[in-house]
């Protein structure tokens, strides 16, 4: 059973079709939306802007990012992978490759010639929206991980407006269920098979303690947690552009507010003691530099380069939220641009930076990891709640409210 063409794309496909019909073609070029049955048994069509929808419909460029978007808004229940099916229009020069690597089909997806690939967590309003604006200005394709592909609209549309060719697919991600993650990196690596940089950039500054579904720390499970376990499943991922394209970039936020913390306490990291800034948030970030400097190590021979950079205090949501020293708060329209910390987390991927995985960024400069927090008992304890909490999953469907970037 077939409905009409989805609303959003303007009724483009729609003038299509009729024009198809007349003529006798197959309307090959138009993708429609399935009933509502076909919706709950987590059938996505077009999540891939890269398409006959975004290449052949006359005049209606919008189709190109309001396709993937709209695709990928409908989540599938229990957080299980969706099917996407994805037409692409013949190019010259193009080729069909159906080899494999690594046990992925990159069928169309190593051409070098092809534009660069980031996936951007959080990226609804901030730095987020802002890192993405730049990356669409540089001609990258994009895939965002967010809570809600509904609020991402806004977004999406104005990237439309920077560039009229450009790619985004949204994709429905709550980070702090390991389920969803899975199920999202699952969907990257089948349908793109290679990623250029992630940008773990969703973050979590509270003023209590909340626990995830996974009974972790919220600011534990979402600025340590979330960052390992979305590093690890899109590794495959990440090694593939590195054999296109020689490099593959993690990059994920940092801050100054390490600095301020006397000890890494392992052992109320996963349930958390306090919030705010120096509190819980500082913890986490802190643990994240040094499982940053332990991974960059690990995949080093692979070409994957981590960096934990500080985007440094900027006008976000975060910076007005009560986790936030009051000071903060009271300076919030005075602070710089979301756009300023954007840049900040860009700026590793200039070729000046390659080689030099596992550094971190303070204040625009690279600095050591506080030598309290980089003692090989203290990584090997924090490794090992790591995996602990990385084993859990959630035993009910809590969805707890959080505030992420």
């Amino acid at each position: 059973m077939v409905s009409s063409p989805p609303k959003d794309l303007g009724g483009c496909c729609s003038t299509q079709l009729d024009a198809e019909r007349k003529v006798g073609r197959r309307p090959s070029t138009v993708f429609f939306v399935v009933d509502v049955l076909d919706l709950r048994a987590n059938r996505r069509l077009c999540g891939h802007a890269d398409c006959t929808l975004s290449r052949n419909i006359g005049g209606c460029v919008r189709a190109s990012f309001s396709c993937g978007f709209a695709r990928s808004a409908c989540v599938a229940p229990n957080h299980q992978r969706s099917t996407t099916t994805t037409a692409r229009a013949s190019r010259s020069g193009d080729t069909a490759d159906d080899t494999t690597t690594n046990g992925v089909s990159m069928n169309t997806v190593t051409r070098t010639n092809e534009r660069r690939l980031a996936v951007i967590t959080g990226a609804v309003s901030g730095i987020g929206a802002s890192l993405a604006e730049l990356l669409v200005s540089k001609g990258w394709r994009l895939v965002l991980l967010n809570r809600s592909a509904k609020r991402t609209q806004p977004l999406v549309s104005k990237l439309l407006t920077i560039d009229a060719d450009g790619e985004c697919n949204v994709i429905e991600t709550d980070l702090s269920d390991h389920a969803s993650l899975q199920a999202a990196a699952t969907q990257v690596t089948e349908q793109y098979g290679s990623v250029d940089a992630l940008f773990n950039n969703a973050g979590v500054l509270r003023s209590d303690m909340v626990l995830s579904a996974n009974e972790n720390e919220m600011h534990f499970e979402v600025n340590t947690l979330a960052p390992y376990l979305l590093t690890r499943a899109l590794s495959t991922a990440l090694r593939n552009a590195v054999e296109v394209r020689g490099r593959a970039v993690v990059v994920t936020p940092s801050t100054s507010a390490i600095k301020m913390v006397k000890a890494l306490d392992i052992a109320t990291l996963r349930r958390g003691s306090k919030g705010g800034l120096t509190g819980a948030y500082a913890q986490t970030k802190l643990a994240w530099a040094v499982l940053n400097e332990h991974l960059a190590a690990e995949y080093r021979d692979d070409g994957i380069e981590l960096f934990a950079v500080d985007p440094g205090i900027n006008r976000t949501g975060m910076t007005t939220s009560n986790g936030a020293p009051l000071p903060v708060r009271l300076i919030w329209r005075l602070l710089p641009k979301p756009s300023a910390g954007a840049s900040r987390l860009a700026a590793v991927l200039d070729e000046k930076w390659r080689g030099r995985s596992g550094t971190l960024l303070l204040g625009g400069k690279p600095k050591p990891i506080p030598s309290h927090a980089a003692t090989p008992q203290l990584v090997k304890e924090l490794l090992s709640i790591i995996e602990e909490a990385a084993s859990c999953d959630a035993s009910s469907a809590v969805d707890p409210k959080n505030n992420l970037t």
